[in-house]
């Protein structure tokens, strides 16, 4: 029989998936995977907790939110703890965002997001909740407030974000998914970061009172899973199913879009690719980049002329509290005109027609949704956030929904990592 003293010896090995913490939940029951948990947690040092994780339930909770679950043993989440990021409401909390002062003006939440009450329904356990970039305005996991959310495995090096202490929780081994979300990048880019796999949904599923918004017509809630089989699991689960497309989808390969990548990643890339047998055009590419020219330019006049919009009031009156790289990018937001804004809103169809067309002929595409792995603090210069922006933000703006593969590169024992795109669940790649 497992023991608690066993499974917590190597917190790298075990329990990490799903059906290694149905084990420990049915053999040890709800105390003593409660107690795994906290195990694992006592592992982690002060300083990484604070800045990935936060919205811990006492100990007492803890075990009555394990209790709770036991009921609904044999469940594919029954008794498997996960986490949700900081900006999805959970009944009786408020909903930091990262920020300094949100907990002290945000109302107490009267109930679960829906996606954090089905997965309750589901037997998992919520056991926390997950740092990001203050008001997940960001793609690299740095905070102010809480501090920077380090890699799990390489603490010299940042998680990405916005969605940093979710996948640094799943790449860790902590939880075996977790809940984030993915404006312009924020699962794709920190899962693939992580060694982690993700999956970003589409805008429009869920209310602003459940996952506090930064750009309500980009902002899109998914998950992230420690392998392919619990991501799946997982989508299965909360989703009520996905339609079976009834054969392998066939898939373009546009690598050389990424054409500001590293060679590293993109030999690593392109042999993943060839391996999974996808197919591959040069006009494909050529037209993919000649249509998505700028994104990295048009996304940010949208979904900053939106943010600025949100957090209009609340920046009106707490200015000096924000981070003062949110406050600028808030302030460009903000002094977007009407011309530049109806330029954007043209490319954005653009984009959006491009797809449909691909769309009619494949059933998904695929690029590299990162440049390079993961980074220092120093190595996040503009210019890679602008090469990310231009890598992920043609999703974002097609609002499409999008997996993302970690990919390993050779000679770093990190991970890239690949995403792929389709217009529907049943014609995504998920691992």
């Amino acid at each position: 029989m497992l023991s608690v003293s066993s499974v917590v010896k190597n917190q790298n090995r075990f329990p990490l998936t799903l059906a290694d913490w149905r084990g420990v939940f049915e053999t040890r029951g709800p105390r003593g995977a409660a107690e795994a948990f906290l195990q694992k947690l006592a592992t982690v040092p002060p300083g990484t907790q604070r800045a990935a994780l936060c919205g811990m339930p006492s100990m007492p909770e803890l075990y009555a939110r394990f209790e709770a679950a036991w009921g609904m043993r044999g469940k594919p989440l029954a008794g498997a703890p996960f986490l949700a990021k900081d900006l999805f409401a959970v009944a009786g909390t408020r909903t930091g965002c990262g920020a300094a002062f949100t907990l002290e003006v945000s109302p107490v939440e009267a109930s679960d997001a829906s996606l954090v009450a089905h997965a309750r329904e589901c037997g998992a356990v919520l056991a926390g909740k997950t740092q990001l970039n203050e008001f997940a305005f960001g793609l690299t996991g740095e905070n102010p407030h809480f501090g920077d959310c380090p890699h799990p495995t390489r603490p010299d090096l940042l998680a990405g974000g916005s969605s940093s202490g979710s996948a640094w929780a799943v790449g860790a081994g902590l939880t075996p998914w977790a809940l984030g979300t993915d404006t312009a990048g924020s699962i794709r880019v920190p899962s693939v970061w992580c060694g982690a796999y993700g999956l970003r949904l589409v805008p429009g599923l869920t209310d602003a009172d459940e996952m506090a918004p930064l750009s309500p017509s980009y902002d899109a809630p998914g998950w992230i899973a420690g392998t392919p089989e619990d991501l799946k699991t997982v989508t299965h689960t909360l989703l009520g199913g996905i339609p079976e497309l009834g054969r392998p989808p066939r898939v373009l390969w546009l690598g050389g879009y990424a054409e500001g990548a590293d060679a590293s990643v993109r030999t690593a890339c392109d042999r993943e690719a060839s391996e999974r047998g996808w197919e591959s055009s040069e006009d494909a590419v050529k037209l993919f980049a000649e249509i998505c020219a700028g994104v990295e330019k048009s996304y940010p006049v949208l979904g900053g002329a939106e943010a600025a919009s949100v957090h209009k009031a609340l920046l009106a009156r707490h200015a000096d509290r924000y981070d003062p790289v949110v406050r600028a990018r808030l302030a460009a937001g903000a002094a977007r005109t009407e011309s530049e804004i109806a330029v954007a809103v043209a490319h954005r169809e653009r984009v959006r027609a491009m797809f449909d067309e691909f769309f009619e002929m494949y059933d998904a595409l695929a690029w590299p949704c990162v440049p390079c792995v993961a980074q220092p603090k120093s190595g996040h210069t503009d210019a890679l956030r602008t090469e990310l922006l231009r890598l992920n933000t043609p999703v974002s703006l097609a609002g499409l929904p999008a997996a993302s593969l970690p990919v390993p590169v050779e000679g770093t024992g990190l991970t890239a990592g690949i995403q792929v795109v389709s217009p529907g669940l049943d014609r995504l790649v998920l691992g």
